[in-house]
């Protein structure tokens, strides 16, 4: 995989980010802020995945701790530009590789 590909999906995963982050600002506001469970969109960089994760409001701010980490089902990781920093049984919480975030670090 090449450099602009590795940036590419690195931009597809931060819109996914954004896209997650909404949803549960959406149900924060519908339901208040305590105790929900989410279904959210897997944020790995595979053009096919259309996947959902649900998720507790713990384990989605443990994930959202860093600006570079992002939610993704196991195995779905590119080993080239991504490493793993936590493995649970239904997701795994990984970290782009600086060469591969460029623009999903600013955000």
């Amino acid at each position: 995989m090449d450099e602009l590909t590795h940036h590419r999906g690195a931009v597809d995963q931060a819109r996914f980010r954004d896209m997650n982050q909404l949803i549960k600002r959406r149900v924060d506001e519908f339901l208040g802020s305590t105790g929900n469970s989410y279904l959210f969109m897997c944020e790995c960089s595979l053009e096919s995945c259309e996947a959902m994760i649900t998720l507790g409001e713990g384990d989605y701010a443990g994930v959202r701790s860093g600006a570079n980490r992002f939610l993704v089902l196991p195995d779905h990781v590119d080993p080239l530009a991504e490493r793993v920093l936590e493995r649970h049984a239904t997701f795994w919480t990984i970290e782009l590789g600086r060469d591969a975030g460029h623009g999903a670090y600013d955000r």
